[in-house]
């Protein structure tokens, strides 16, 4: 019987798959505890190749699937959630690796306390290779037990936030997400945002571990860290999906639109300017989308070289502001 199925959504990773792998395959828990599962996301570089070596290396432990059309990172999760055998549940990416023992070091308070979640310290990472670290640099935190079954404490977990905003660095019991159906946003990115508050609202128990045992690897060429790409909507398309989710789009409108434009102002610095003017029509989904298109295009044409420094001044904090909504969501579900 599995302990962990680990989940890794791939596309177009076919210079990063084999650290990863062998980060995986070097655990101090043994590889034979572990189902791997694969899912390649419609790669065109490699990634497919890589995979199958993989496999064959390690038939017993390894699933491979693969998708003939690109549905981003969320369905990727989603679908190998459905393959899962073991009863927890770990996500990681495919250009990031693990310390050697992430995996005993979160398992063994999974097996000594009642754990709905079990998560860790991570770090930024731009090294090339597979590189861990030094032990007095891993922290020595002895880790904190958190429950957190009360209006209250939900509300302290929301703001927060001890589970972080990744789906990574963090081991969770299968159970959960099945029974509250706690599933990722396909097709988009940023599919984190919304999925992380959930784990938040219905995990009771939880245990921080204060190690670092996650290595994020930065690079320029991710996701997340390009500027001026049209992907960023995404991020306001998410927001919309959990206030449906939530109910309360209409209750709080001027709150949605002060978030949203603290979104907008992140990623388009354009926007800063004529942040005043959005949202003139009711239907706030729709003006937001045309008008962060028209403002990108705008900002490509007549200021390329600005982006950078202004987004630098124009970050505004709007987490806080989240999970004022998620809290309102949680009272609603608890009654």
């Amino acid at each position: 019987m599995k302990k962990i199925s680990v989940i890794i959504p791939c596309y177009n990773v076919a210079r990063w798959i084999d650290r990863c792998m062998t980060s995986i395959a070097a655990q101090t828990m043994g590889i034979e505890c572990l189902e791997i599962i694969c899912i390649d996301d419609a790669s065109s570089d490699g990634t497919w190749e890589h995979l199958q070596k993989w496999e064959q290396s390690f038939p017993e432990q390894i699933i491979l699937i693969r998708q003939e059309v690109n549905r981003r990172q969320g369905a990727a999760r989603n679908l190998g959630l459905q393959y899962a055998s073991a009863d927890w549940i770990a996500f990681v990416d495919a250009d990031d690796w693990l310390e050697p023992d992430y995996f005993e070091q979160l398992y063994t308070p999974a097996e000594n306390y009642i754990c709905d979640v079990v998560t860790c310290g991570w770090m930024k990472d731009s090294s090339e290779v597979l590189e861990y670290l030094k032990e007095e640099d891993r922290g020595k935190g002895e880790g904190q037990y958190i429950q957190s079954n009360t209006k209250e404490r939900k509300k302290e977990m929301l703001l927060g936030k001890p589970l972080g905003g990744t789906a990574w660095a963090k081991i969770i019991r299968k159970e959960l997400l099945l029974k509250h159906q706690i599933c990722f946003p396909e097709g988009l990115m940023y599919e984190d945002n919304y999925w992380v508050p959930l784990l938040h609202i219905y995990a009771d128990n939880i245990y921080v571990a204060e190690k670092k045992l996650y290595h994020w690897f930065m690079h320029a060429a991710s996701t997340v860290h390009a500027e001026n790409e049209l992907h960023h909507i995404d991020r306001i398309t998410v927001q919309m999906l959990k206030w449906d989710d939530y109910r309360y789009i209409e209750k709080n409108w001027n709150m949605i639109c002060c978030i949203t434009r603290c979104v907008l102002c992140r990623h388009w610095p354009f926007v800063t300017i004529l942040h005043p003017f959005l949202f003139i029509s009711w239907n706030g989904k729709w003006s937001a989308r045309g008008f962060l298109i028209i403002s990108w295009i705008f900002m490509k044409i007549f200021f390329p070289g600005l982006t950078k420094f202004v987004s630098m001044h124009c970050v505004i904090p709007w987490t806080k502001t989240d999970s004022w909504h998620l809290w309102k969501r949680q009272k609603r579900i608890m009654g």
